[in-house]
């Protein structure tokens, strides 16, 4: 019984934004513009917080520093 009534209640809902669209059920919070700054800012914090927690990661680099000689393998390329 309350499966029913919940189907009817959104069957209602369907048919109330679809036979008359001027009604706006959901409120308008805000300009358009004020919606764009907030997504951008949303976005830029989020690359910032990825920034952040790629560069704590501790990669492995090299502990000494390589030296070869390459005057040999220059010489046997001439």
């Amino acid at each position: 019984m309350i499966y029913h009534k919940f189907v009817l209640i959104f069957e209602f809902k369907y048919i109330l934004l679809t036979m008359q669209p001027r009604l706006k059920l959901t409120s308008n919070s805000g300009t358009p513009f004020i919606r764009l700054i907030i997504k951008a800012l949303i976005i830029i914090s989020a690359i910032g917080v990825l920034v952040y927690f790629v560069e704590k990661i501790d990669l492995p680099s090299p502990q000494k520093e390589i030296i070869e000689d390459v005057n040999d393998k220059i010489n046997k390329l001439k």
